[in-house]
């Protein structure tokens, strides 16, 4: 009797986690792109580049400066 009590209670248990969806692999960035003075600069070149694999995402910024660069793979964290 105990042992189907533990195996009932193992069975709530289990059913009762949350399911818990996997890391995002990807990032993103977005920024604006200003002059010495604070005002915006549209029509810049912007570049993210990924040091490990090389790959360079280019793009030019809005008419109000901003840019954003969507899925992009995250690459390694240098810690201090």
């Amino acid at each position: 009797m105990a042992r189907k009590l533990a195996l009932l209670i193992l069975v709530l248990v289990v059913l009762d986690v949350p399911f818990v969806s996997a890391q995002v692999s990807t990032s993103s960035i977005t920024g604006a792109v200003t002059d010495a003075s604070g005002a915006v600069v549209a029509g810049a070149k912007v570049e993210a580049k990924n040091e490990e694999t090389g790959v360079v995402f280019n793009q030019n910024t809005t008419n109000s400066g901003n840019y954003s660069f969507a899925s992009l793979t995250p690459g390694a964290t240098a810690l201090p």
